[in-house]
């Protein structure tokens, strides 16, 4: 463990620091324990069994402090080592699911266009038969969406009027209209609580973020958002942990991102998790997009 950290205390400060510790921990080791007993063992071996008495057995099971206390202290000093440095974990095989996945594209007044239009471009090739991803726009009502972009975007199901299915996989877009204690907002609000507690991913983009933390799904994750949209969250739900500085942060089954133009990242991140690497890249290169998921800040 100490040779793997060595090789990686260059990229993080605090691991490098550990590391200076733990050189010297043996040496600290050696002052702290009594004369005469300056040998190291598992806590479970250092059990000291005295006489308490002339019955026999009447024996007690007593644990050397010193010992016991330098124990407990390297167990927690090399947890630490290896949880401070964050780091891309390979993703492992694709999940494969074995059905057609709903996806609600959860839209509003002046939606941004760029990240709607991607996702469901993304996902909707994921069809093949009795598998992929059936997107499906969600809107406050039924009437017409006009996006930033001035494209005219026609809901599959109103918040308020219709019986939405069964969402699987929930994403959010970001919207200019103000995301303020309105009707609608309080709409946009209970459907987000309530289908983002049951679905199996949740996606947010952009100023969608923000709608996710309002409704307190981002309570036990980690997420990011664009700056204008992280400067007014800290305030706003200072409980959410925001990582900055980078398109993309994946945590379990939250997967949050700036948005805009890298909107394709987040939407091939889901398609090789769900699919493999192999059905992202073709779809990746039928879009005419570089996608690595290596060269991705995430």
């Amino acid at each position: 463990l100490l040779t793997f950290a060595r090789t990686t205390s260059g990229s993080t400060s605090i691991l490098g620091s550990c590391i200076l510790f733990l050189d010297g921990l043996p040496e600290w080791i050696r002052r702290s324990c009594p004369p005469g007993n300056r040998h190291w063992r598992w806590p479970e071996a250092n059990y000291r069994l005295q006489n308490r008495g002339s019955e026999i057995g009447s024996r007690r099971q007593f644990i050397n402090s010193h010992e016991m206390k330098l124990a407990t202290l390297l167990s927690l000093l090399l947890g630490w080592v290896i949880s401070c440095e964050e780091k891309k974990y390979p993703m492992g095989p694709p999940v494969m699911p074995d059905r057609v996945l709903q996806a609600a594209i959860l839209v509003n007044a002046e939606a941004n266009g760029v990240e709607v239009m991607t996702v469901a471009e993304i996902l909707n090739q994921t069809r093949n038969q009795n598998q992929g991803i059936h997107t499906i726009i969600i809107a406050p009502t039924l009437e017409p969406i006009i996006t930033t972009g001035g494209i005219k975007i026609i809901p599959d199901y109103a918040i308020t009027t219709d019986s939405i299915p069964t969402i699987d996989l929930l994403i959010v877009p970001g919207s200019v209209h103000p995301l303020t204690a309105d009707s609608i907002h309080s709409n946009l609000l209970e459907f987000v609580q309530i289908t983002g507690r049951k679905a199996s991913y949740i996606m947010g983009l952009g100023e969608g973020v923000r709608l996710l933390a309002q409704a307190g799904l981002l309570n036990t994750y980690y997420c990011t958002a664009p700056t204008r949209e992280i400067l007014i969250m800290k305030s706003e739900t200072p409980q959410v942990h925001i990582k900055e500085d980078v398109n993309m942060v994946v945590h379990s089954r939250m997967i949050t991102s700036v948005g805009g133009a890298n909107s394709f990242e987040p939407a091939l991140y889901l398609v090789t998790l769900l699919y493999g690497e192999t059905v992202a890249k073709d779809i990746a290169q039928h879009e005419q997009l570089n996608w690595d998921l290596n060269t991705v800040s995430y």
